[in-house]
């Protein structure tokens, strides 16, 4: 099933707006009060966090929707 999240960027960084179940069940059941207006290096691996900010800030550089595969095991 397809993961959406949505990220609203503000000074430099990346907070959650709003996601879908796939993505609720991925961060282990969170409902949106817990998650929502979190940062995204709050939310992914530390590792993830370069490699996601890139690709989110190519989103705003080119107004273009992300759309990427990744097989996310756990």
């Amino acid at each position: 099933s397809d993961f959406l999240s949505v990220y609203r960027y503000i000074d430099g960084d990346f907070y959650l707006e709003s996601f879908n179940q796939t993505a609720a069940k991925n961060q282990g059941g969170l409902g949106h009060p817990r998650l929502i207006g979190k940062k995204l290096r709050d939310l992914v691996d530390p590792a993830q966090v370069e490699e996601l900010s890139r690709r989110y800030e190519k989103c705003i550089k080119t107004n273009s929707i992300l759309n990427f595969e990744e097989n996310i095991e756990g």
